[in-house]
């Protein structure tokens, strides 16, 4: 384990089973180059876990990992970051070895793993490819921590001044500069802004707050495998709510939250007294018993005038049913 404070990650390392208290403890500053190389000299892989933002400090990480041949993962979800590393590593990765793996969270691996698991299952059993791939927030219990909170109005008040923040902007912004890109104009299927009834997952949805992170990375994933997935792909994502009236009230209250945090003086009144500080979150009592569950629905492409083959697959985590 790595990182700036000794003191802490002693600490943490006493939280731990028995069997990890000999894990070695290895003092790095993102800042110091030195200490960076010689991390990626001993690992295999590197897990980053902090950023608040990842854009700010953990480019020289996966400098540092891909000059190594060091495997890299986060959890971020700033896309413009990805993108950044995308264009400065992904050639000198490919010569070392080094995979580099960003959203490696709650975002964005039960979209990118649903969507994977649905398309290979309509190869399987019905061997056409996906003309449209949905995911569906059906539940979860969490929090957000102080540092994600961080990172969205760093990406919120920077806006055009982050490097890549188009990325953010284009449906398509994180596909290789071979992709060919798609027909998808938004991030959330069949729903606009306001609540609507979704026939392929039979559920009234409204928009995803993290599709424009997810949707990007599934589009990539697909375009690296060579759009396996389907050659014309329409990927979203939404989250179901009961009815028409529950949802217009959730986005009412989506919409009054952003605009809090877009209004600087309402910004500042809520970091200053509402939200979590970056190295706060959720309890640990939170962090043990939080869930979620998914619902991935893949509808095939037609052989003929048959109607189209669909394909479900859910995705959770212990304890979400």
């Amino acid at each position: 384990m790595a990182g700036r404070s000794m003191e802490r990650l002693e600490e943490f390392r006493k939280e731990l089973p028995e069997s990890a208290q000999a894990v070695e403890l290895m003092l790095v500053d993102v800042r110091n180059e030195e200490q960076l190389r010689n991390m990626a000299k001993t690992a295999k892989v590197v897990a980053n876990y902090a950023g608040t933002p990842f854009s700010d400090k953990a480019l020289p990480v996966v400098a540092a990992c891909v000059d190594a041949g060091c495997c890299y993962v986060d959890v971020t979800g700033e896309v413009p970051f990805m993108k950044t590393s995308i264009l400065r590593y992904d050639a000198k990765a490919k010569e070392t070895g080094a995979l580099v793996v960003h959203a490696c969270g709650f975002d964005s691996i039960p979209s990118d793993l649903g969507v994977m698991l649905a398309a290979r299952a309509m190869r399987q059993r019905h061997g056409v490819g996906c003309e449209r791939i949905c995911t569906f927030a059906l539940k979860s219990k969490g929090g957000v921590s102080g540092g994600t909170i961080n990172s969205a109005l760093d990406m919120l008040t920077r806006g055009s001044d982050l490097e890549n923040a188009d990325s953010m902007q284009l449906p398509y912004g994180l596909d290789p500069p071979d992709g060919r890109g798609g027909r998808d104009k938004g991030d959330f299927g069949k729903v606009n802004v306001l609540p609507a009834y979704d026939e392929d997952g039979e559920v009234w949805a409204i928009p995803f707050v993290m599709a424009p992170v997810n949707t990007r990375v599934v589009r990539r994933s697909n375009a690296l495998a060579g759009y396996a997935y389907g050659e014309s792909l329409s990927y979203g994502e939404v989250m179901v709510v009961p009815g028409p009236l529950a949802g217009f009230w959730a986005v009412t209250g989506m919409a009054l939250g952003l605009a809090a945090l877009v209004f600087p003086p309402s910004r500042w009144a809520l970091c200053r007294w509402a939200l979590p500080s970056p190295g706060e979150g959720p309890s640990r009592d939170m962090q043990n018993t939080g869930y979620f569950r998914n619902k991935t629905v893949a509808v095939g492409e037609r052989k003929s005038d048959e109607p189209a083959p669909k394909v479900v697959v859910y995705v959770e985590s212990l304890g979400s049913v």
